[in-house]
């Protein structure tokens, strides 16, 4: 099993977004946080920004 989650809060018109990767043996740790009014543009960002830290590694060696 490979550690994900994901939290949002919405509020004054603003999405917060903190997201985690983890790798199943825990010695590689993705965590990616941010801000946005857009949830569609700010979830795409920080899909992007957790591949470029090697996200997709952990999840294609499960």
């Amino acid at each position: 099993a490979v550690p994900v989650a994901a939290y949002a809060v919405y509020q004054d018109g603003r999405l917060a977004l903190d997201a985690f990767v983890g790798s199943p043996d825990g010695q590689r740790r993705i965590r990616v946080q941010g801000t946005g009014e857009n949830a569609w543009e700010l979830g795409a960002h920080l899909a992007q920004t957790a591949v470029s830290q090697g996200a997709m590694e952990i999840l294609t060696h499960v």
